[in-house]
């Protein structure tokens, strides 16, 4: 079984930080980790994750100036 987390960056965030921790946590425990995120993937993560996770950068995040904006641009 593979666990799959999703977030929006990997940025230097309070959110970020608790998905990297939680990542290599499982990832040191033998799962198989996937982590899904929003952007385009260009910037490396701010925080270490193991080289056994696996990182998929889904690339439909977009400037908006509002949630309907957000919405309306997908």
């Amino acid at each position: 079984m593979r666990l799959t987390l999703v977030i929006s960056t990997l940025s230097s965030g309070g959110a970020e930080r608790v998905m990297s921790i939680m990542a290599n946590f499982w990832v040191r425990r033998d799962w198989p980790v996937t982590l899904l995120t929003f952007d385009d993937g260009s910037e490396k993560p701010f925080f270490n994750l193991d080289p056994q996770i696996i990182r998929i950068a889904l690339n439909v995040m977009g400037l908006s100036g509002n949630a309907f904006q957000g919405v309306a641009n997908k």
